[in-house]
């Protein structure tokens, strides 16, 4: 079965400037967070615990990404007995 990365597929449906804006991160080229504080179309996207969150350490102190580690460790327990299907948007982030 064929599958595509976020990476590859956030490459294949973004502008060439977008694409240039994602290269400025050093991360870039192994990265697979679904919520990139560099897209444009965060707001279309979706992320679910357990997936990978910005590494760059430029974004660390932005709600979202501190949103997303909080939802991480503070619904581990939960989710491990519940299960978490949740997906959560960058407004959902942003606003716990």
């Amino acid at each position: 079965m064929f599958m595509f990365s976020r990476q590859g597929a956030r490459k294949m449906l973004t502008t060439k400037e977008q694409l240039k804006k994602f290269e400025t991160c050093k991360y870039f080229e192994g990265c697979d967070a679904p919520l990139c504080p560099l897209d444009e179309g965060i707001d279309k996207r979706e992320w679910y615990r357990g997936e990978e969150i910005c590494k760059n350490k430029r974004y660390n102190d932005t709600r979202m990404i501190f949103a997303q580690k909080e939802v991480s460790r503070e619904r581990a327990k939960k989710a491990d007995r519940d299960g978490d299907p949740k997906a959560y948007t960058r407004h959902d982030l942003v606003t716990l």
